[in-house]
């Protein structure tokens, strides 16, 4: 037996045994093949902050051991900041709840109803409105060689792209009279 007061002689031997269990798992740890776990980022971080917060919980047993207060030691910031990577660690592995967005149908259609609604006269009703059937369908652009044979033509074409219908008509009524002069 040891000439320490048996409470503290208990706390000296679990330290010892604690000491030496933590030491066979570091040897183990130190002495297994890296390059198998290289890959995998996660563990690869685990491991780095096991082995950070295993030495730096050590040098604070050291510390303490020596009579010297690890809460002044900047040892004790270091352990917190581990700490706050252990938790970012551990929040990587549990499965964050999807956000579950429902959608109010009925306020949709009145907000559609209400801005659609706008553009069109006399009709404020609270349904959504009905789609406007598409009539006229787009055609394939002309090609440059029949743009180049419509350039080429004696009497010009109209190019009322820009022009209202009417105005149209009338632009090509006048060319066909100034054709027929």
């Amino acid at each position: 037996m040891s000439d320490l007061p048996e409470p503290l002689d208990l706390c000296v031997s679990q330290l010892e045994s604690n000491l030496s269990e933590l030491e066979s798992t570091l040897n183990e740890l130190l002495e297994s093949n890296f390059e198998e776990v290289r890959n995998d980022q996660a563990v690869v971080a685990r491991l780095n902050v096991a082995l950070a917060f295993a030495l730096n919980s050590c040098f604070f047993m050291l510390l303490k051991t020596q009579g010297v207060s690890p809460k002044e030691h900047p040892v004790k910031k270091e352990l917190d900041r581990i700490k706050t990577y252990i938790s970012k660690l551990n929040d990587l592995d549990t499965p964050k709840p999807t956000p579950t967005t429902k959608v109010n149908v009925e306020a949709a259609g009145r907000v559609l109803a209400h801005s659609l609604g706008s553009n069109q006269k006399g009709s404020r009703s609270s349904s959504p409105p009905k789609p406007v059937p598409v009539t006229k369908s787009i055609g394939k652009p002309k090609s440059r060689s029949t743009e180049l044979s419509s350039s080429r033509r004696s009497t010009p074409q109209p190019r009322a792209a820009h022009l209202q219908f009417r105005e149209y008509q009338k632009l090509r009524a006048e060319s066909k009279t100034n054709e027929k002069d």
